[in-house]
């Protein structure tokens, strides 16, 4: 089937591009496993799971053991395989319905694929260290929260009081003073203006409240015709 060579370069284009959108889905895939629990850390990262963490005085788990666990983190990498290999085969259909009428071109899944691959040796260098740390960080969360939660609810309520609730009554209280040492300073600057123009000054704009009287001018008593004639 014939295809106009701005056609081809667009859809030859589109393919390689669709290959760095699915290695940017890859990432995305990667935090949803850190986030459902089932990322398994490199081996390079041993030596930072191993030092106890402060407050705690615990290292944290390098490698979760037990068969519930092997089963867990075995579906959730199962359903993000697949699903990325799903949206891969469509990506690439729409590519080729979009451009070529369907017709199959090899060209449009061999440049995915460099496009994907080169997206993958790149962000092995850059990515995959920040992954590796984003899943050691959530994992210490996780911890101390646990910690946390295992407390009485009155030492956690103490705790929570003394390091969140006064420092915002605090903040709010020093906010509400500010601004009405701003407003007096405003007013007493107006007013000492004022006091050297004196009266024949111009007055200072003062904004006006809602639902204060204005003056009405005096209107002139109406004058009856036979009244002018009298």
């Amino acid at each position: 089937m014939e295809i106009y060579p701005e056609r081809q370069l667009a859809m030859l284009l589109g393919a390689f591009l669709v290959g760095i959108g699915m290695g940017v889905m890859w990432e995305l895939l990667t935090a949803t496993r850190i986030l459902l629990g089932a990322y398994r850390p490199p081996e390079s990262m041993r030596s930072r799971y191993a030092r106890p963490l402060p407050l705690l005085g615990r290292a944290v788990p390098f490698e979760k053991r037990g068969a519930g666990r092997h089963l867990w983190h075995g579906a959730v990498i199962a359903v993000g395989d697949c699903l990325f290999c799903l949206l891969f085969a469509m990506a690439v259909i729409l590519l080729l319905y979009g451009y070529n009428d369907g017709a199959f071109r090899l060209s449009v899944p061999v440049l995915a694929v460099c496009g994907f691959g080169l997206f993958r040796s790149a962000s092995v260098l850059l990515l995959a260290p920040l992954m590796a740390y984003l899943a050691y960080g959530f994992a210490v969360a996780l911890l101390y929260l646990r910690a946390l939660l295992a407390w009485p609810p009155k030492a956690l309520w103490r705790l929570v009081k003394q390091f969140c609730y006064r420092p915002l009554c605090t903040l709010c209280q020093t906010v509400a003073r500010k601004r009405a040492f701003c407003r007096s300073q405003m007013l007493c600057n107006a007013q000492l203006r004022w006091a050297e123009q004196g009266f024949y000054g111009p007055v200072p704009h003062v904004s006006k409240k809602k639902g204060r009287m204005r003056p009405c001018p005096k209107r002139k008593p109406r004058v009856e015709p036979n009244q002018r004639n009298g």
